[in-house]
């Protein structure tokens, strides 16, 4: 019978050269190609439509987070991979089509293959919320793409999944942020310039554009209603107590018990408050919000930075 639609358990993804990825949520990719009109006196239609700069091939990704099938103590990529600017380290992500038509089955290879090819890390987030699985969000720009018939791989024995007991996230003290955490959110701002060249039609070069920032918002439940207002609007933040170090931590290699792991830190080195919301209403527990924004300096900084899946 004719294939009749996709859905999720067609697919497969392969990060790389031989990671099948575990615990695949979503996955969108596509391509914007940027034509310039050939236009003269003379003729009111255009000549041409030429292509004038590089394709830009997008590739997100949502992948269960905490999973040690996955490459970097499940975080996916490395920090060295999020700032990579080097075309021998960037890489291809695959996403797979099951060859059989029938989707009451599970994904076997032969089917088409969507390859994005020459990847560099965009963004890169992870968040964790109550009530709701772990999740590591990664964005990609590529300067390629390619279809054809192939095996991705096999289909992971496991999906492992981290739930809120396996997350700590807390306030920091230092600004006097009570609070019980319901949510945290950690994002790399990743921008990138495509370096073009004469004598050559598309660019594999793709540098990060400083200066760059990571951000880390945390939301919960208000619980004591302060705020060291006058510390955080100092006008310098080489004023002590104005900067901090703020992180929250996802546990990888939760048994099936839900026991054991070791944690690993997302968060900021260096941070600032960058803004602090109350909230409540009538019917409502009262909520406070706070984002922190950190500059992202060498790999050797330790002063301003961010951590990423590290112990």
């Amino acid at each position: 019978m004719a294939r009749q639609r996709i859905i999720y358990s067609s697919k497969l993804v392969k990060l790389g050269a031989s990671s099948v990825l575990c615990g695949v949520q979503s996955a969108t990719y596509g391509f914007e190609l940027n034509r310039t009109d050939v236009n003269a006196f003379g003729k009111l239609s255009a000549y041409d439509r030429l292509l004038t700069q590089t394709p830009t091939i997008n590739t997100e990704l949502q992948i269960l987070a905490g999973d040690t099938n996955n490459p970097h103590n499940g975080g996916i990529v490395s920090k060295a991979n999020i700032m990579q600017a080097t075309t021998s380290s960037a890489f291809d992500v695959m996403i797979g089509l099951a060859n059989s038509t029938d989707d009451n089955a599970d994904y076997t290879g032969g089917g088409n293959a969507i390859t994005t090819q020459g990847n560099f890390v965009g963004s890169a987030s992870a968040e964790a919320s109550v009530g709701a699985f772990a999740l590591i969000n990664l964005s990609f720009e590529g300067s390629g793409m390619s279809v054809a018939a192939g095996t991705v791989g096999s289909v992971p024995a496991a999906a492992n999944a981290v739930t809120q007991e396996h997350v700590a996230v807390t306030f920091p003290a230092g600004h006097d942020l009570g609070g019980t955490a319901q949510s945290a959110n950690m994002n790399t701002n990743i921008s990138r310039e495509v370096i073009e060249k004469f004598g050559q039609r598309y660019s594999n070069t793709r540098l990060v554009q400083f200066p760059s920032t990571a951000s880390l918002t945390i939301e919960g439940l208000d619980t004591a209603h302060d705020v060291d207002y006058d510390l955080i609007s100092k006008y310098s933040i080489t004023n002590a107590g104005t900067k901090n170090s703020i992180s929250f931590t996802i546990k990888e290699g939760v048994n099936s018990a839900g026991e054991g792991g070791t944690a690993r830190t997302y968060g900021l080195v260096g941070a600032t408050t960058d803004s602090v919301s109350f909230n409540g209403g009538i019917g409502d527990n009262h909520t406070i919000s706070a984002t922190f924004v950190a500059s992202i300096g060498s790999a050797t900084d330790t002063t301003h930075n961010f951590n990423w899946a590290s112990t």
